[in-house]
């Protein structure tokens, strides 16, 4: 896999060609990360506004267990799997989308931790130790030459930059608070190179493809990300970096709503739940910000974002269920 071929003829296999979509089993671990991320938004509103907490439980719940039964189905090659862990790992377009696994996780552990600490303990260990393995061999592939920079789509961004700020959540989760320090730190300077690298995809290489114009929303769940996970470990203090994050995350939340209609273009598949994540992680730091910041009304900020967030993600789930029932072609372009 060199320059992996301008027109996708070369070297071509089942998986897409480095410029097209992600397709496959792994894309759907989109669903229960933004699960995961919707049950936080619901646990942080229990210290905002008193929400009920079997909605935050029920909601972990469920992504728990659509993690796992995705999980079984991608190591083990379960229906309609094409790919296998290795062949993803080695493919530039897919290659990123493993560490959808143990983020999910990883996502996960702080709720855990709050009925078994030391399950938490346990999981989290083996989680990062996955994760590690799978950016060390991410970096290996990048520094051997073997991506081409038509490959790099924002999906780039959840092992390295959302994936290390997860990581911070979920030590800071286990009370581990030096190793959050230190994995929110990665998780910055991976977002910002990562952010020059992608604008370099931009300006120097044909645009993305129609079909993934949807994973357009995943570059505001690096900083949202980042600011949780830096609200969690500085006990939800406003400090000059979460300045910088929350003016960066107002600019990117603009740039969502200029692309609607970019979106709207695009017909609806199970892609479209690149969305859910984005939505719930900026909603987490949203109540958060605004709650440190000691604004009026925040009970009704904190309703209204929860509200927003939780039906945004119904909609996407009900879609779902409408698109699967007709039969048409959930993944994919």
């Amino acid at each position: 896999m060199t320059d992996g071929g301008a027109d996708g003829s070369q070297g071509q296999t089942a998986q897409a060609p480095p410029a097209g979509m992600p397709t496959g089993v792994i894309t759907l671990f989109a669903v229960p990360l933004g699960l995961a991320g919707l049950g936080g938004v619901w646990v942080e509103a229990q210290t905002v506004v008193d929400a009920p907490k079997w909605v935050g439980d029920a909601t972990y719940a469920a992504a728990a267990a659509v993690w796992l039964v995705l999980t079984v189905i991608y190591l083990t090659g379960g229906p309609r799997h094409t790919g296998t862990l290795g062949a993803d790992l080695g493919n530039p377009v897919t290659a990123p989308l493993t560490a959808y696994p143990p983020v999910v996780g990883l996502l996960m552990t702080p709720h855990l931790s709050l009925y078994s600490r030391t399950a938490a303990e346990w999981v989290c260990g083996v989680l990062v130790a996955a994760l590690l393995l799978m950016v060390a061999a991410m970096l290996t592939h990048l520094f051997r030459g073997d991506v081409p920079l038509a490959a790099v789509h924002p999906g780039y961004f959840l092992p390295y930059a959302a994936g290390a700020s997860i990581t911070s959540i979920a030590f800071t989760g286990i009370g581990a608070r030096t190793a959050a320090l230190t994995a929110v730190g990665a998780g910055l300077f991976f977002w910002v190179v990562l952010s020059a690298l992608f604008f370099a995809r931009l300006t120097t290489q044909k645009p993305l493809p129609p079909a993934a114009t949807p994973l357009l929303s995943v570059l505001l769940a690096s900083p949202a990300t980042a600011g949780i996970a830096w609200f969690a470990a500085h006990e939800n203090r406003v400090d000059p970096v979460i300045d910088v994050l929350a003016g960066v995350i107002i600019l990117l939340v603009l740039v969502q709503l200029m692309l609607l209609p970019d979106y709207r273009r695009v017909g609806f598949t199970l892609g479209f739940w690149a969305f859910a994540f984005p939505v719930a992680s900026t909603t987490n730091f949203g109540m958060r910000w605004l709650t440190a910041l000691h604004i009026t009304d925040i009970e009704a900020w904190a309703w209204l974002l929860t509200s927003l967030a939780t039906v945004s993600i119904a909609a996407l789930a009900a879609r779902s269920l409408v698109l699967v029932l007709g039969g048409r072609r959930p993944v994919g372009t």
